[in-house]
């Protein structure tokens, strides 16, 4: 009798902890789950970013945009995180030519949004080509 009260201890003990290794297993899926919605919820917000910012741009004419890199411009995103977002206007040299327009007549906008974050430097990136069509 006291070999089987032994063998009954022995499973239940073994039960509990299987059980409490499924319940960590779970735990931690749930905590890496989060970890990636954040991230996810970051690369959107950044990428939101980076669109309003080339739509702003895309709305001036292309005459009134310098070949240039325009200063950095510094915010948060909504979990808090700090993003610097870099806008440059370059020229898109002899690409023109075929359409028969100058190289004044047709520009590039390139956004790029960057972000830390304890999994390491990431960055969103928009693109677009701004052009004056003759009249």
């Amino acid at each position: 009798m006291n070999a089987r009260r032994g063998a009954l201890l022995l499973e239940q003990v073994l039960s509990v902890g299987l059980l409490a290794l499924v319940l960590l297993m779970v735990a931690m899926a749930t905590l890496q789950s989060g970890r990636g919605s954040r991230a996810a919820q970051r690369g959107y917000e950044a990428q939101a970013v980076a669109q309003n910012l080339l739509e702003a741009q895309l709305a001036r004419s292309v005459s009134l945009l310098p070949v240039e890199t325009l200063p950095a411009v510094a915010g948060r995103l909504s979990d808090d995180t700090p993003y610097a977002a870099a806008l440059e206007v370059y020229s898109v040299a002899g690409s023109a030519e075929a359409s028969g327009l100058s190289d004044d007549d047709i520009k590039g906008l390139r956004v790029r949004v960057g972000w830390n974050d304890s999994e390491g430097s990431h960055e969103a990136r928009c693109e677009s080509l701004l052009l004056r069509l003759p009249k």
